[in-house]
């Protein structure tokens, strides 16, 4: 299961292909998966698989298409399953054997059992209610060479935003929080090449590695309103995930009113203050545009987003829920 190009160029595609040959064992590629993949493409590749008789599926590239395999995955170990069935936590769903190849370093999907799908009759972007962890995964930094310098910037900050989300999070333990600072460290090994785009073979390892602890972190805590803000701008808008989700850290990391917790994260990032967290972050990712009712709508909408809402540590007011959005995005009268 991949998307369209990295799989291919980053020749994970082929070193699969290899092993598979020289063990004559036959296979098949469903390479449909597209960004923030849909609910009817992940039924479709569900078909696709049945039909070929596959026994375990290997999901090659970025989030996209490691989600997608997850919910393949169910649908096809769950016969009679439906795509609105990933939905319904009250169906047992058994997924088929799964390994999970990153190609990216942003979403930590591998060692994750969150799938985020498009639905589009809700216009939106939700994580599916099923869970289902790869049974491997296989972090190999050399498949993130090929990828496009704006690539590794979007998916590092993506890779920030689930180190931040577990780490100012309710349901942060000893463990996650181990995770993060660690994974923090190692993010900040290579940050200011995310300003340049020019990088070298360490910061590959590194965010790779970073990606994959945050991944860990947010198993035990899940996302927080970042993320929840983020699918506005992505569904809508067309912006990067990685981007929309790095658009409200600054602001979900000023809002958060335990001092001690955000200077150590300030320390360990090396910025001296939320600000400058801020003006690094812009001068990757620019500010995005939307119209002032829309930002409005959206800070109201998020009140109502309790799974998310439940994941903040301190009580958000629409007053706060609309002075993020408005420090975050320029709006358009």
């Amino acid at each position: 299961m991949t998307g369209k190009h990295s799989a291919v160029a980053s020749g994970a595609q082929k070193d699969i292909f290899d092993v598979f040959d020289s063990l004559k064992i036959p296979y098949d590629v469903f390479s449909q998966v597209e960004e923030n993949p849909s609910l009817d493409t992940v039924e479709r590749g569900a078909y696709f698989g049945l039909e070929k008789g596959a026994d375990f599926i290997i999901g090659i590239g970025g989030g996209s298409p490691l989600d997608a395999s997850k919910a393949i995955s169910l649908l096809m170990g769950t016969k009679e399953s439906t795509g609105k069935d990933l939905y319904n936590k009250d169906i047992p769903m058994k997924g088929l054997p799964l390994i999970a190849i990153p190609t990216t370093c942003g979403t930590g999907s591998e060692v994750t059992p969150y799938a985020i799908l498009s639905l589009h009759e809700q216009k939106t972007k939700k994580g599916m209610s099923q869970r289902l962890f790869p049974n491997l995964a296989f972090l190999d930094p050399g498949y993130l060479e090929s990828a496009p310098p704006s690539l590794i910037q979007y998916t590092a900050i993506d890779a920030l935003g689930h180190l931040l989300e577990s780490y100012i999070n309710p349901h942060a333990s000893l463990y996650s929080k181990m995770c993060t600072e660690y994974g923090m460290g190692l993010w900040a090994k290579g940050k200011e090449r995310l300003l340049t785009g020019h990088f070298i073979k360490e910061d590959y390892e590194h965010f790779l590695a970073a990606s994959s602890i945050a991944g860990m972190a947010i198993s035990h805590t899940g996302t927080s309103l970042p993320h929840a803000m983020s699918y506005y701008l992505t569904y809508q808008k067309g912006v990067p995930h990685g981007k929309a989700v790095g658009t409200f850290l600054a602001s979900y990391v000023k809002a958060c009113p335990y001092k001690e917790l955000i200077e150590k994260v300030e320390s360990i990032l090396g910025f001296s203050s939320t600000g400058e967290m801020k003006d690094f972050l812009e001068r990757i990712i620019g500010r995005s545009s939307i119209p002032e009712e829309e930002g409005l709508a959206c800070a109201k909408a998020l009140l109502s987003n309790r799974e998310k809402l439940a994941n903040c540590p301190f009580q958000v007011t629409e007053e706060m829920a609309v002075s993020m959005y408005k420090e975050s995005l320029d709006f358009i009268r």
